[in-house]
């Protein structure tokens, strides 16, 4: 709406104009303006704001407030650390595919038809449109693993090293350093109430609040991922080692798991919302999908090595 326009350019608090630009985006969906970001300065949000204002007068009319989005569950959004980022369905086109990166390693769809990704070797976080175009971006200290685009619009970043939640203007919010010696950060997410999952390469699963506090630490066994769900639990995939099986598993903060399924040679799992789990295999460049009680539904080639994987 135009209230939320004239937010982003007026607004002196950056999580309030975020949030405003972010609503918009879902309200727009497909067909939302993708407008480029930058620092986030005075400038640069007074341009976000006349392109939202512009689209708004073309657009406005056509937006049919609180129609549910038709979203298929057999598809997910792949990183390929070949270099690709794409959306993968067993049937049917695919809405994107963005090969201009230099090793990616985690990314989300963002409401608009944006793409949230995280390039490991280049030390990047962007953000793009589906044709591939930057509209925001982060360097970090240290190649980023993982990446999460927060309710309030920020952005949540863990590299091999720490945990950091930043802004659109590149301001850090927080950064905390990975709670153990001699180990290195394999995955992470954060839960909507900012609480911390963290599988580390030695196969530690901890749990940290949202002050940076260790809430929990859990031997895993091996290293794998880790995905917020929505009711409060984290999944954590265990990557199989070489010619094993490793497991997909709903763990709850304080480490105790209510839901697993064993897959061989699994690398990644996503959960999706009838109950089930699309996985990657990343050495056989497969994808397959389980129902809940672990029943293989199908089984995909897939052309590329799926490193991360994320449902939408």
């Amino acid at each position: 709406s135009p209230v939320l326009i004239d937010l982003i350019a007026e607004s002196k608090h950056t999580t309030v104009w975020q949030q405003a630009e972010e609503t918009l985006y879902t309200l727009g969906g497909d067909n939302a303006p993708h407008v480029e970001t930058g620092d986030g300065t005075d400038e640069d949000r007074k341009k976000i704001r006349s392109a939202w204002q512009t689209w708004w007068k073309e657009r406005g009319s056509q937006l049919l407030l609180g129609q549910k989005e038709e979203y298929p569950t057999d598809v997910a959004v792949v990183a390929d650390t070949e270099g690709r980022v794409f959306e993968w369905k067993p049937e049917g086109k695919p809405r994107f595919d963005i090969s201009d990166l230099t090793m990616p390693v985690d990314a989300h769809v963002l409401p608009g038809n944006r793409v949230l990704i995280a390039d490991q070797s280049s030390r990047l976080v962007t953000e793009r449109d589906f044709s591939g175009k930057v509209l925001w971006e982060k360097v970090c200290e240290d190649g980023p693993v993982t990446i999460q685009r927060l309710p309030n619009g920020n952005t949540y970043i863990a590299t091999m090293q720490r945990v950091l939640e930043v802004r659109r203007d590149g301001q850090e919010v927080y950064s905390y350093p990975l709670p153990v010696d001699d180990d290195y950060l394999c995955d992470s997410n954060r839960l909507a109430d900012g609480t911390i999952g963290i599988i580390t390469f030695q196969g530690k699963f901890i749990v940290m609040s949202p002050m940076g506090k260790v809430l929990t630490t859990k031997e895993m066994g091996i290293r794998g991922s880790v995905e917020a769900l929505p009711n409060g639990h984290f999944l954590v995939s265990r990557v199989a080692p070489d010619g094993g099986t490793g497991s997909v598993a709903e763990v709850d903060t304080s480490g105790d798991i209510s839901w697993e399924i064993k897959v061989p040679g699994m690398w990644f799992g996503t959960r999706t919302p009838d109950g089930g789990a699309i996985i990657a295999m990343k050495k056989q460049k497969k994808m397959i999908k389980v129902d809940s009680n672990g029943k293989t539904l199908w089984e995909k080639d897939i052309d590329g090595q799926p490193h991360a994987i994320h449902w939408k």
